[in-house]
């Protein structure tokens, strides 16, 4: 046996050199504290608000034509400001027939959300009565301190062409890179109606540091292009910065720094709304909360809706393009009043990719001259325009059911090719009278054919269908076509696959089973 005996020296040694790594290791920790604070304090002083009008934005109203809504911020000390207005000139006299108009003051304290809070004076004019297509120049402020002069131009009041800019999840390195996406899209739209932005504006929802990024990246853009914004998830959090993830509240500066149309359903005021052209709806949803009964505000919006075009924006998309992502609620309730309506777009962020794509519930049907005609359906968007993005799936798309659409909406098609020639009789149970219509192809849905003559499905329901005709119809022989046009080749063989090895050893078995019996 070896005994070890402690050296005193070394235990002296040991508890110096711990003694001296605590005190280092705690003077680190002081020192970065530190650094965190001064930094925490420069931030701080640089988001906060000045004696002169900042964050100037104009907001979109339920008739661009005539009224635009404009804000601002200011420090907490000024409590009233005025919007000046006036049509614009080439020179300067228009000033001369400016009108003013008083702003409805908000107070807004940060403080207990965020480090970087402070008390700040938001203001809110909606104008109303403008002339339409007009060139309009503005200021913001108070007698002391006032903005330079704006301007916008409001929409026309007539059909016309419409150019409108989109970007999803500026969020992320806002001034440092979402700078150039958003100047950028400006110098090749200059003369945009709107801008709209579909969710994720910033990271956290309360920080003042970010959302001040957010306008100086912007700059006078937001002022002269009027925008229409969506929460996304992360304008929600909780508003004690000591609990950030309790209790998810919208962004405390929401309301008081946008003026949306306050049109939606109760408790969702500027979160969901829409707005009027005279050519174009645009249906602004807040994904975040209360689907269901977004949807039931939804489909009245959409009954009445009587525009050529019509655009859905909201933040989650209703198939994913990123990993790990889904979002089956939205495909409940919205998608197919979607599809009902024929809404054309839908403008979606969230997943941190571009994507594009869409799932046709009538596609390309003939008409009696054989020409083809295009049905409308929504085409589903996904942006990101700023620094965090991630990879592009195919898996969201294809496993939330737009696969499966694609591949029915082909067999339609082709049934309406071959229905164009034979007619609708086949399809038709006994006694069936369809619904007047000067298109009768028009009534060849899938829906339609699904119930009566089409085997598309599971395993499960293809199985189940077949023993139904063998009981009512006494099937003997099954031809099975599974090669329609525009379905992939891969499908096809998979489709193949599936019913030689899980549907024909059902019936072999269940064949057996009967010789068995009856011998």
């Amino acid at each position: 046996m070896i005994i070890l005996k402690k050296h005193p020296f070394f235990s002296f040694s040991i508890k110096l050199f711990f003694c001296i790594a605590l005190t280092v290791f705690q003077f680190n920790i002081l020192f970065a504290q530190k650094q965190k604070n001064e930094l925490d304090a420069i931030i701080k002083e640089w988001a906060s608000p000045d004696d002169f009008p900042d964050h100037v934005i104009l907001s979109a109203t339920k008739d661009p034509s005539t009224s635009i809504g404009i804000n601002w911020r200011t420090k907490s000390s000024n409590k009233v400001g005025y919007v000046e207005i006036a049509v614009a000139g080439d020179g300067p006299n228009f000033r001369k027939k400016k009108i003013r108009q008083y702003a409805k003051r908000s107070l807004v304290n940060s403080e207990k959300a965020t480090i970087d809070g402070f008390e700040s004076s938001f203001f809110e004019v909606k104008i109303e009565g403008l002339k339409p297509k007009t060139l309009y120049a503005y200021r913001v402020g108070n007698t002391k301190f006032k903005s330079e002069w704006h301007q916008f131009t409001t929409a026309s009041d007539k059909e016309s062409p419409i150019s409108f800019l989109y970007v999803g999840d500026a969020q992320n390195y806002i001034l440092e890179l979402w700078s150039r996406v958003i100047r950028n899209a400006f110098k090749e739209a200059p003369n945009a109606d709107f801008f709209i932005h579909a969710g994720d504006l910033v990271n956290l929802a309360h920080d003042e540091s970010e959302w001040n990024e957010w306008f100086a990246a912007g700059s006078f853009i937001h002022s002269q292009i009027p925008s229409i914004a969506v929460p996304g998830n992360h304008e929600y959090q909780g508003a004690d910065k000591n609990q950030p993830r309790a209790g998810r509240e919208l962004s405390i500066q929401w309301e008081s720094q946008f003026s949306f149309p306050k049109n939606g359903p109760k408790g969702l005021e500027e979160t969901c709304y829409y707005i009027d052209y005279p050519n174009l709806k645009v249906i602004a949803l807040n994904s975040n909360v209360k689907i269901k009964l977004q949807a039931n505000w939804l489909k009245k919006v959409l009954a009445t809706n009587n525009k050529k075009w019509t655009v859905v924006t909201y933040h989650h998309p209703v198939f994913s393009a990123s990993t790990g992502r889904d979002n089956a609620e939205l495909r409940k309730y919205w998608k197919p009043l979607f599809d009902e309506y024929n809404v054309d777009l839908a403008l979606q962020g969230h997943d941190h990719t571009y994507a594009r794509g869409a799932v046709y519930k009538n596609p390309n049907q003939l008409e009696r001259d054989g020409k083809s005609k295009i049905v409308k359906g929504p085409v589903y968007v996904v942006s990101v325009s700023g620094g965090k993005m991630y990879s592009l799936s195919k898996q969201g798309w294809d496993e939330f059911g737009a696969k499966k659409e694609k591949a029915g909406e082909q067999m339609v098609n082709y049934m309406r090719w071959v229905c164009h020639w034979r007619g609708l009789g086949t399809h038709m149970n006994p006694g069936e009278e369809l619904p007047k219509t000067d298109h009768k192809l028009d009534l060849l849905s899938y829906e339609f054919l699904h119930e009566r003559n089409m085997l598309f499905g599971t395993v499960d329901y293809i199985i189940n269908k077949i023993e139904e005709m063998e009981s009512e119809l006494n099937l003997q022989n099954l031809k099975v076509w599974s090669n329609f046009p525009g379905v992939k080749h891969e499908d096809c063989m998979k489709s193949i696959q599936l019913f030689t090895e899980k549907i024909i050893p059902h019936f072999k078995s269940k064949e057996k089973s009967t010789i068995k019996a009856a011998s």
